[in-house]
């Protein structure tokens, strides 16, 4: 049990040889955010700290708009590099990918699952 993030954007989930990533973005689980998706357990010892980074509203559908991107990041750099290392290259992805959505005027969209 946990808290899921999903980026969904313009075109998300085609099958079409300009989306390599279909397969990726279908299944039910994948913890890499490069491909548009966040896990954190609940069980997570800081789990607190690490969902202060997800500074979006919960209940919604959201827009992540480089504003918000850039907000994501901030608090993102706050956690320890030593502890984190993994996990905040997992979100700096999940940034990189909204990032390169919005340039592309795909409308990156976040859903929060908790």
């Amino acid at each position: 049990m946990g808290v899921d993030v999903y980026m969904t954007w313009d075109g998300f989930g085609e099958r079409k040889t300009s989306n390599p990533n279909y397969a990726k973005q279908i299944t039910g689980f994948i913890s890499v955010g490069r491909f548009g998706y966040l896990r954190l357990a609940y069980s997570n010892n800081k789990y607190q700290e690490i969902s202060d980074c997800f500074c979006w509203n919960w209940d919604m559908n959201t827009l992540f708009t480089e504003k918000l991107i850039k907000e994501f990041l901030e608090k993102t750099e706050s956690l320890d590099e030593k502890e984190f290392s993994e996990l905040k290259k997992e979100f700096r992805d999940f940034a990189e990918l909204g990032r390169k959505l919005n340039k592309q005027n795909r409308c990156p969209r976040i859903h929060t699952s908790y």
